[in-house]
């Protein structure tokens, strides 16, 4: 089971980006095109949306071999605070005010209850 769906293109503004996005990503990043660093914050991101339990004690290590342990927090922190605010405005129907530049009345994909 994948929570990563309904994180990532589930109202009008970000299915129009979700191709893209998945495309970019898709679990294979170029190393050649970012730092060693930013590869890493990806992985660490990408497996806290999916599924924050494959963030393991190994990959902590390759992550601490990178960054500090104040810079693990700090992305740990500023992850776990953008995946909540997405799941939040999921969960609220959060729309966009009419006066910006976004599309409004935004239309959220529903799943079934478990």
């Amino acid at each position: 089971m994948k929570p990563k769906e309904p994180a990532i293109g589930v109202c009008d503004i970000s299915q129009r980006t979700k191709a893209e996005a998945l495309a970019t990503l898709a679990h294979k990043i170029d190393e050649g095109r970012l730092s060693r660093r930013e590869a890493l914050a990806i992985r660490l991101i990408d497996r806290m949306v999916e599924d924050p339990h494959t963030v393991t004690d190994g990959f902590f290590g390759e992550l601490r071999q990178a960054f500090s342990e104040d810079e693990l927090i700090e992305l740990v922190f500023a992850g776990a605070l953008f995946i909540w605010g997405n799941h939040f405005n999921i969960t609220m129907r959060v729309d966009t005010d009419p006066e910006s530049a976004y599309p409004h009345n935004l239309r959220y994909a529903t799943a079934t209850s478990r």
